[in-house]
């Protein structure tokens, strides 16, 4: 399911799409990568895809490290795209 979602849909509400179903909660972490995966390939990345790529093709979420750099090129890429990263804060390991 869409991780935005999972605010404004109750259980109440998943009854009318029946399609849909609450699978777990999303870490902040989880959230960055997806988002990454998804917008990595934009013009805006296109000077940090060489040195990066490794991290969104293959992220280790245990990482703080890569975690840390992630987080970075996710707000500079809501930078660039006008501020449409998610904001997702509950439910995650980071503060």
């Amino acid at each position: 399911m869409i991780p935005l979602l999972r605010h404004q849909l109750t259980p109440k509400a998943l009854g009318t799409y029946s399609s849909l179903s609450l699978r777990r909660l999303l870490t902040e972490e989880e959230v960055m990568s997806e988002f990454l995966r998804s917008e990595f390939h934009h013009p805006e990345f296109d000077d940090y895809r060489s040195e990066f790529d490794h991290l969104v093709q293959k992220p280790n979420l245990n990482s703080s490290r890569e975690n840390a750099l992630r987080q970075a090129c996710c707000f500079y890429g809501e930078d660039r795209c006008g501020g449409n990263f998610p904001r997702i804060r509950s439910g995650s390991k980071s503060s």
